[in-house]
This record gives structure tokens, sequence and C-alpha cells, in this order.
């Protein structure tokens, strides 16, 4: 009630009126969320503590250092100047906990005494979304289980499954069958890392959770790592317990944080390109990459911007349209990547030695978010830059508003690299 009274008295009648329903929503779903989740969560830190005094952390890697150098345009946005510099990362860990509880439709793990474990999910606002996402999509019944499981000893009952590493997608939303191409590349796949690690450590070999009917991209990419079928088994329950879950470090990507770890994602690309023939097929070295199949951030000026870039050698690719084997030969010949930011960037874990140009729309907030690629472009040891576009409508000028771009302002980018 003091959050209402000091915005009456500091913005009036109008104000309350027109913010009070979303000023609701959101204490509703703090108090939903403070329902369903009484036991709290395990942070990191709290995590290995746990862990480490029963002997169940495995630590894997060597220490790395890489550095994080201006963009080649010499502007570094607000954001992003605290990253400006020489990075040294600690190995990453592994952990096993007993006795866990996954439940809802993105199978959110729990440990016995009910609380969420937030390496899963990378953060807390993530965690708070997904836990209401589960909980709307259970029965009363099932719900007053799920709150006083921990309390009636249901973690006492047979198990669902033995050993196993969890990696039902957090991200992703119904545009996208619920799984992120560029989060699956750059956050789920390198925690596998830790399935060889966990293995020798302990000899227990863990099974792979994945969604429901995962896309046949996913598939890919978890052969080209060297897994198989047996491997792997599909989430199709509600609420399932586990023997030993194997819980490996989250190293996520977004534009609010960012945590490094170059060496787990160098460790995906170079598994992967070991697997194929990376000379099979040859593909132009100047690389378009276009999201005109996608439902946001188009160029809004396609045809003007791809005479354009084909007058600078470059061919245009939407590279849902490969393989999973071509989009890894494609970005692995390439010696600079342009287009409109999108998960495709991802794909520069494969490229060798390259120039990564993401266009972002003007909404992009770049005082209050990270430039996510020019992090992971800088792990990967690539040089960086961007180019900023305009939108028609500024309604949509936002992060992901159709793009259009200024083919003078193009042109300049083009020649000061090229």
């Amino acid at each position: 009630m003091n959050d209402v009274k000091t915005a009456w008295e500091k913005e009036g009648l109008k104000y309350i009126i027109k913010n009070s329903p979303e000023y609701v929503k959101r204490k509703t779903k703090r108090g939903a969320v403070d329902v369903y989740n009484p036991y709290g969560v395990i942070d990191r830190e709290r995590l290995k503590s746990i862990c480490s005094a029963e002997d169940k952390i495995w630590y894997y890697g060597s220490r790395t250092e890489f550095e994080i150098s201006p963009p080649l345009n010499g502007r570094v946005p607000e954001k992003m100047r605290g990253h400006i510099g020489t990075h040294r990362v600690d190995p990453s860990f592994v952990c096993e906990l007993s006795g866990a509880r996954l439940i809802g439709d993105r199978a959110l793990s729990r440990t016995s005494d009910g609380k969420y474990i937030l390496e899963e999910m990378g953060t807390e606002p993530m965690l708070k979304n997904r836990l209401l996402e589960a909980f709307d999509s259970l029965t009363p019944q099932e719900k007053l289980r799920e709150i006083t499981w921990p309390v009636i000893g249901g973690h006492e009952a047979d198990t669902d499954y033995d050993v196993l590493i969890n990696l039902v997608p957090r991200h992703g939303g119904s545009h996208n069958n619920y799984i992120n191409f560029g989060h699956w590349l750059l956050e789920d796949l390198p925690r596998l890392r830790a399935c060889q690690h966990y293995y020798d450590k302990t000899g227990r070999k863990p099974l792979i959770l994945l969604k429901k009917d995962p896309p046949s991209w996913a598939i890919d990419t978890l052969r080209l790592l060297g897994f198989s079928s047996s491997d792997w088994i599909e989430w199709d329950k509600r609420s399932a317990t586990v023997s030993r879950l194997v819980v490996p470090k989250l190293n996520y990507v977004h534009s609010h944080e960012k945590q490094y770890q170059p060496s787990d994602r160098k460790w995906v690309g170079e598994q992967m390109k070991s697997r194929i023939d990376l000379d099979k097929n040859e593909f132009c070295r100047r690389v378009f990459v276009s999201r005109q199949g996608q439902e946001r951030r188009k160029i809004i000026n396609f045809d003007e911007v791809s005479d354009t870039v084909r007058n600078f050698g470059f061919e245009i690719f939407r590279p849902e349209e490969l393989t999973t084997e071509d989009q890894i030969r494609l970005f692995d010949q390439a010696e600079v990547v342009l287009g409109p930011t999108g998960s495709a960037f991802a794909n520069v874990i494969f490229a060798d030695s390259a120039t990564i140009i993401p266009i972002l729309p003007r909404g992009w907030p770049l005082d209050t978010r990270l430039l996510p690629w020019h992090i992971i472009a800088s792990e990967q040891d690539l040089e960086y830059d961007y180019l900023i576009g305009d939108s028609l409508d500024d309604k949509n000028n936002n992060k992901n508003s159709d793009i259009y771009i200024n083919t003078s302002e193009l042109m300049t980018v083009l020649q000061d690299i090229l």
C-alpha cells in the first residue's frame, strides 16, 4: 500500500488508474510464486557448498583467459564498457543431487527438500516465469501434491529416472516450438561436456532428458557431439523423481547478463566440426544472414540492401533452410558474417577467422543491454562490429522491430572492413 500512496502523491489519480492493472498483476504473480514455492531456491554458491560437503562436485577444464576489444567502429555502448579488457574464467563444474524432482512442461528441477535449482534456470526472473507456467498447467490436486511433496515424504517414493542430465529447454516460446536455437547451441550443449567427466569420476553414464518432440536440428547437434538415440529420452511426464540429478554449470547468454565460458563453447564447435567433412560443400566467404523468413527483425528495404551487399561480394543465406552440417560449413568458411541480429549468429562458434557484424534495430537499448554477439565473438577470437538500423514505424521501434537500413551507412561500414 505504501507504493500506491507514494504514486498517488507524486503522480495523481490518472496515473493510478492507468497503471493499477499491471501493478495488481505483478503483485498477484509475486504472491503466486510465494505460494507455489514456499521452500526457496538454491543458488550456485549454495549448490556448490552442498555438493562439496557430500563430495559430489567435480571440476573440469582449465582456467582460461580471453580479451574483449572495442568494436571495429570504436563505439562502445555504456553497458559494454565494463566488459572491455582481459577476462580470466575458472574451470566449469558438475554436481550431483540425490532424490530430485521435476515438474511441468519444462521439467523444472527441485531438490529433495523442495528448493528449486537456480543453476538449471540461469536467473531468478526466468525461474519465476517458468514456475508460474508449470503450475498453471497443473490441476488443483497436482498443485497441492507438488507444494506438499517435500513435507509428506514424496521424495522417498520410487524413482522414475536413475541418473539424468536435464536438457529440457527453459528458453523459447510458441513461435519457435519452445526451444531457441541460439540458447541451445550456446548454453545447453556446452553443459554436455560434463558427461564424460562425470562418467570418468563416477562410472555412471547420465541419460539426457530432452523436450518432447525435439526439432530435427536439435537431434542433429547431439549426434554431431557423439551421442546416439540410446543416450537420451524425451520428457513426456507432468512430474517425476530422479535418483541422481547431474547438474553441470550453466553459462547463460542474454542481453541483461552474460557469463563467460569460452572453453565449453569452443568444445561444442570443435566436437561438431570434427565429425563432418568441412570441405564437402563450398560456400561464399562473405555471408549475409537473412531473417526474411522469420516473424521479427526482418529487413524492410530488403531488395535495396540485397543489391548493396551483393555488390560487395556477399551471398544471402537463410540458415534455417540449410542442413545442420551445411550451417557449420557456411560459418567455418566465412570471412565476414553480416545480418540482422538473431539466433543464427550462434553459429559463429564454428567460425575459424571471421568478422561478425550484427545489425541491430534502433530500439535496441544500448545503454542498458549487453551486446551478446560481441562477447561470443570475443570468446571465439573473432573480430566484431555492429550497425544500427531504423524503423519506419515509431510504435515498433523496439528491440524486435523490423529494420530499415541506410545503405549509404552500410556501404561505409563495408568499405572500412573489407
